[in-house]
């Protein structure tokens, strides 16, 4: 299907073109986590604080040597904090724990200092 104009000269794009895109992602390697037998990698929203388990593609790949290699790959947002969790009470746990370790950095270094700040 080709994308068509609308008649207040607005771009509409079909479900095809979409699908295209989806399929067309490239994967960049950012880093990568270890997941401790039993656990889920959990997303954490920092906006919203909605908390979502993260989906992992698995894919199986032949390498040099002939022998099978385990790749897994997922989609990275800036926007999300990742970690990984038994349940989701405990992500945001881990969310808080290190939103509380970024402020007392941010404190000890001077530049907010928020004990110091009284109202007048």
């Amino acid at each position: 299907m080709i994308p068509a104009f609308d008649g207040g000269g607005a771009l509409k794009l079909s479900p095809d073109v979409q699908l295209i895109a989806e399929q067309n992602q490239e994967y960049k390697r950012i880093g990568y986590m270890s997941l401790k037998r039993g656990h889920t990698l959990f997303s954490v929203n920092t906006e919203t604080f909605e908390i979502l388990p993260v989906k992992i593609v698995k894919q199986v790949a032949v390498d040099l040597d002939g022998q099978l290699v385990k790749i897994q790959k997922t989609n990275y947002d800036p926007r999300l904090f990742y970690t990984s969790a038994l349940t989701k009470e405990t992500a945001l746990k881990h969310y808080r724990k290190r939103l509380n370790e970024y402020f007392a950095k941010l404190s000890h270094n001077g530049s907010h200092n928020f004990r110091s700040v009284r109202k007048k």
